[in-house]
């Protein structure tokens, strides 16, 4: 009983630290040369601009350079830390591409603007029947770094 007492507190605890806000919205598949304008915004964040890049398979080791370069920004008055994911189906709704992305140091600072990678390195070999995706974002501002410490 104790275990469980003190499993169940240890995982309240990790959530509460790791407490974030989550948005998904979906888009239909119309890149022209591999630029697709796309219109999200929320939590001060906005998206308007993927670049798709189909890739190639890398050999012997049977993976993919295929990748998305996500243009953000946040207009929000606080930094941010952000993860990035994507999910791309064919018009049947399967999965044909995934991956996920986020800062590549620290924070994204308010006011600025970073492309922000999406490897598909395995998840990929039907990119090309792409129709639908889904781009999720997640953002948590700096204070759960200070919450975290207390």
């Amino acid at each position: 009983m104790v275990k469980r007492f003190s499993l169940v507190l240890t995982v309240l605890l990790i959530a509460s630290a790791a407490r974030a806000d989550i948005m998904t919205k979906k888009f239909d598949w119309t890149p022209a040369a591999g630029v697709q304008r796309v219109d999200f915004e929320w939590n001060g964040l906005a998206v308007a601009q993927i670049e798709w890049n189909l890739g190639s398979r890398v050999k012997p080791l049977d993976f993919s350079t295929a990748s998305a370069s996500v243009r953000l920004d946040n207009n929000s008055r606080i930094d941010m830390v952000v993860g990035i994911a994507i999910a791309v189906f064919d018009d049947n709704g399967n999965l044909v591409a995934a991956g996920s992305g986020g800062n590549k140091v620290g924070h994204l600072n308010k006011g600025d603007r970073d492309d922000f990678r999406v490897a598909f390195p395995y998840v990929y070999r039907n990119l090309a029947n792409a129709k639908t995706f889904l781009i999720t974002l997640e953002t948590n501002d700096l204070s759960w770094k200070e919450k975290s410490k207390k």
